[in-house]
């Protein structure tokens, strides 16, 4: 294929380099299914911020397609304009509410993300999403966002091999609530970057499935960019 190079082939996903990430269509993925004989297939490419803040690519029936966004730490952006309002605070989650915190992260997972767009969403996400809450998300660096006590939010994120093998901080689930304010949502987003870049390592990265635009806008909003694409099979 012109577009995309044949990397390798790990537990059932086969890994390509592409040319440009505008490249990626139905006919390429068909292409590398035919080619590979995998299930699943990773597209590496140049990270180039998308114009909607989001990405969104047409597929077959029977696939999904999710992206690894990516940020070096020097690109990571803390939103502007924070005032500080009393009552809100990021708080690191201690080990006795954990359960509470497992709860939370469940059930917002599964109403806001997955739940939304469930006729999208491949049978390896779900599997593998909640084998992290299940068997990772204890180690996990926690935090319960609250607003005048009230828990509005959470943010869980680990050390972890991104693209290419180097270790760094993965970002495995952030959720403000959308019933807050405008102004409240955006110091909140504010206080959950700073927490990442105090706890966190010299580069960062996320999950995103394509059709999940909002968590794909608040990483483009904070500096993360798309750099792979993975596309499954339901």
């Amino acid at each position: 294929m012109e577009k995309a190079k044949y990397v390798k082939t790990v537990e059932g996903f086969a890994y390509y380099k592409l040319r440009d990430g505008k490249d990626l269509d139905r006919k390429l993925i068909r292409e590398a299914l035919a080619e590979s004989g995998a299930r699943h297939l990773v597209f590496d490419f140049k990270a180039v911020a998308p114009k909607k803040g989001y990405v969104d690519i047409k597929m077959d029936k029977g696939l999904s397609l999710r992206l690894g966004y990516y940020a070096a730490r020097k690109d990571v952006r803390v939103p502007a304009g924070f005032k500080p309002k009393a009552g809100l605070e990021l708080l690191k989650v201690q080990a006795k509410e954990f359960p509470a915190f497992k709860k939370l992260v469940d059930s917002t997972l599964e109403k806001h993300y997955r739940g939304p767009i469930k006729e999208h969403v491949s049978r390896e996400f779900t599997r593998s999403s909640k084998k992290f809450s299940d068997t990772r998300l204890k180690d996990c660096d926690n935090a319960f966002l609250t607003w005048k006590g009230a828990r509005v939010g959470l943010l869980a994120s680990i050390d972890w091999k991104l693209q290419g093998g180097k270790l760094g901080t993965l970002v495995g689930w952030a959720f403000i609530d959308p019933k807050l304010s405008p102004a409240l949502r955006e110091n909140a987003k504010h206080l959950m970057v700073k927490w990442l870049l105090a706890h966190g390592r010299g580069r960062f990265g996320s999950a995103e499935h394509a059709k999940s635009h909002w968590t794909q806008k608040f990483f483009s909003s904070i500096g993360f960019k798309p750099q792979r694409y993975i596309v499954e099979a339901m």
